[in-house]
């Protein structure tokens, strides 16, 4: 049995604006489960053994009772807190007017001081299946290097949503199979006529086709927990940089995960292995994803995928 220590850092601060509530304790499971739920159960089977979650404070009482009071005797969980006002001592009083969030760079960012061992990332409102959490859990409990860094990837079918557009990250690999870059595409979505998928591309500024078996990153990582150094100094530059901005890109620019590990690959600082899953994948952007969420859910339940009814399971 391997007795290493290993993390699993949960982005759950989202308002769900497009959803039109909290995504992250919605219910979707027979027996009034969230997606969470699902994820923490696979979490606990992958060899996870600490939750930290990023939360804001507004909601803190609702995700305590849905989600943290019923697991904390299967985890040792952690609580973070986010909001626009979390910012290194220097830079407190250089965005009082900032209402929106800082991005995913941020969320990670907040959450420093409780990563002390190997760890994980995921969406709290994304399903990621049973073989993708133990790819993550396997490549933390075996990779020694603090360069290394894992991707678990899905491709692009698996990803879309029929209820309309979404945003994907393209990944860019090397010849060797690593990633090299992450291309944020917006608005794809497929033409139920000719079956062709396609998106507004960031680094080429126009619609491109996209091959069903293109590889997007859907927020899941492994990194060693020295790599939280290197975010702190980049994001410190982010505030920094800003700081000289005119004021309108002060209140809305972001610092997006991706982008920093694209860096932090460009300077050399980071290699991150690219793994195919091909787990189940679901998320929810629009209220309606719930119903075919709900279904697929049901049907694993059926099957004996899962239990009738977490996480009161016995034996966990």
């Amino acid at each position: 049995m391997n007795n290493k220590e290993i993390s699993l850092v949960v982005f759950a601060a989202g308002m769900g604006t497009r959803f039109g509530g909290l995504k992250q304790i919605a219910e979707v499971g027979p027996h009034g489960e969230c997606l969470l739920d699902y994820t923490l159960y696979d979490a606990k089977q992958a060899g996870f053994t600490k939750i930290i979650f990023i939360i804001q404070r507004v909601f803190e009482e609702a995700f305590k009772a849905k989600v943290v009071t019923p697991w904390e005797p299967h985890f040792n969980i952690e609580l973070v807190y986010q909001s626009t006002q979390d910012l290194p001592e220097a830079y407190l009083n250089s965005f009082l007017e900032r209402k929106s969030p800082w991005g995913t760079s941020h969320a990670l960012w907040v959450a420093k001081s409780a990563i002390k061992e190997p760890f994980a990332i995921i969406n709290a409102d994304d399903f990621y299946g049973r073989q993708a959490l133990a790819q993550v859990a396997e490549f933390l409990l075996t990779q020694l290097d603090p360069n290394k860094a894992l991707i678990v990837a899905y491709q692009l079918e698996q990803t879309l949503s029929e209820q309309g557009t979404v945003n994907r990250g393209v990944c860019g690999l090397s010849k060797q199979g690593e990633l090299i870059s992450i291309d944020e595409h917006t608005g794809i979505k497929m033409d139920k006529e000719t079956q062709v998928i396609s998106g507004l591309s960031s680094f080429h500024s126009n619609s491109q086709e996209l091959d069903k078996q293109t590889l997007v990153s859907m927020n899941l990582w492994g990194f060693h927990q020295d790599f939280m150094q290197y975010v702190d100094e980049k994001i410190s530059d982010f505030w920094q940089q800003l700081t000289q901005e005119e004021e309108s890109l002060q209140l809305k620019q972001e610092c997006y995960l991706p982008s920093l590990v694209t860096q932090a690959i460009t300077e050399g600082e980071l290699h991150c292995q690219v793994q195919v899953t091909q787990s189940l994948w679901m998320g929810m952007t629009y209220a309606e994803d719930l119903v075919m969420i709900k279904t697929k859910l049901q049907s694993m339940v059926d099957k004996g995928d899962y239990p009738q009814s977490l996480p009161h399971v016995h034996g966990l």
